[in-house]
């Protein structure tokens, strides 16, 4: 297997708390009531599509389709979680990271020196729409075309289409998703292909792990209900960024390691297993005007709260009629300190940390600067009121008390 050097980010020494309030939506009541009528559709309705229990999967069977290989190479874009690569270092595949710019539109100049300098041939190219937010597809299409390259469209963040004006998941020869992110179900991948593409064949999961994904579903919708943030959480931040800043930060981790294999979250055993009925039923049954309406609600008072703030930024400077959010992407100035604490403080934060290196000086800046806060449709206004009070206090009040600690590890 083909040996790639990460960056790797180990949290283990910074012992962070568990998140206080839920990354990815919950189930609740008010989810699985169905609206009349929504101004959105989930990305290719009415087209044929396969379920897998994780978009990792789908993402092996359009890989392995498209002629990706020992002797077929992938363009991946190097700002990317580990799970975008697997399939390919499992199939054997040459990878070759394409350089983005500082709002994650592809470089079409990098592409094209990639391409002709390859030592092998490159079978297929996957573009993602980061965040939900659709990419200009058209100019990377005609391009792929020219090479005779398999374009793979990753909807993972872009799960909806406003009717009757497709963006996102029309471009591919084949459109992978992965619906768990965002709704309240415990597994969820979708493969769409495109008109000649080939559907592959899957096997069903059983009923065991049918069972385990409606438990799972209602255990943490139930764990999460009784955490819900309050005014008093929300009175208490200064004293607790007061005392977490005041103490020595301990360092994460941070590494260069050659990794031969797939990361941990791939399991070879789930190739091939089609995604569990329970997770399909809750998504058919989820009030889709809701869930869109709230995750564009909820974008938009983080865009408000963090506007204006030291030492942050939104990496988008709006939110377009047609998008409908997964996460809102932060952009902090000092990941040291504020990431520290604000992870400290139980503020549910993903980043993609273990990163393949790259010549990309974005994708590796952004590895620790760009957090992923959360905006779904479970969260209540109490939670975002105390998440956006949290990352404002850090910011201001943190800022200089964060920025002198000292730090240890």
């Amino acid at each position: 297997m083909q040996t790639i050097a990460y960056n790797v980010f180990d949290p283990s020494a910074c012992a962070f708390p568990p998140p206080l309030v839920p990354s990815l939506p919950i189930l609740t009541c008010s989810a699985v009531r169905r609206s009349p009528i929504s101004d959105f559709e989930m990305v290719g309705a009415g087209r044929p599509r396969q379920t897998y229990t994780r978009g990792r999967y789908a993402l092996f069977d359009a890989y392995r389709l498209s002629g990706i290989g020992p002797e077929g190479g992938l363009l991946a874009p190097a700002y990317h979680c580990r799970t975008m690569l697997d399939a390919a270092i499992r199939l054997g595949a040459p990878i070759l990271l394409y350089a983005l710019d500082e709002r994650l539109v592809p470089d079409l100049a990098v592409l094209r020196q990639l391409v002709e300098t390859a030592t092998r041939p490159v079978r297929a190219m996957l573009v993602t729409h980061f965040f939900g937010f659709a990419q200009a597809v058209g100019p990377i299409k005609a391009f792929c075309d020219e090479h005779g390259i398999v374009l793979i469209e990753d909807c993972s963040h872009a799960l909806f289409n406003l009717r009757g004006a497709e963006r996102v998941g029309v471009h591919g020869r084949y459109t992978i998703a992965s619906p768990y992110k965002l709704f309240p179900c415990e597994d969820g991948g979708m493969m769409i292909p495109g008109p000649g593409a080939p559907l592959p064949d899957v096997r069903p999961s059983g009923l065991r792990a049918e069972l385990k994904v409606l438990a799972n579903a209602i255990e943490r919708g139930w764990t999460h209900r009784v955490k819900r943030r309050s005014r008093d959480d929300i009175d208490r931040l200064d004293a607790d960024i007061l005392r977490i800043s005041g103490a020595p930060l301990v360092r994460g981790a941070q590494s260069r390691r050659d990794l031969a294999g797939t990361s941990q979250l791939y399991l070879e055993r789930e190739e091939g297993l089609a995604g569990s009925r329970a997770a399909g039923w809750l998504m058919t049954h989820c009030d889709t005007g809701r869930v869109t309406a709230r995750r564009r609600a909820n974008y938009r008072r983080w865009s408000n709260a963090v506007r204006g703030l030291p030492h942050c930024r939104a990496l988008f400077d709006g939110l377009p009629d047609d998008c409908v959010p997964y996460m809102f992407p932060l952009v902090i100035d000092h990941p040291q300190t504020h990431f520290y604490v604000l992870k400290q403080l139980g503020v549910p934060i993903w980043r993609w940390d273990d990163m393949a290196e790259s010549p990309c000086g974005v994708s590796q800046r952004y590895r620790q600067h760009l957090l992923h806060m959360p905006c779904h449709q479970a969260l209540s206004d109490a939670d975002l009121d105390w998440m956006t009070s949290a990352v404002a206090k850090v910011m201001l009040q943190g800022s200089s008390a964060g920025a002198n600690a000292s730090v240890i590890g």
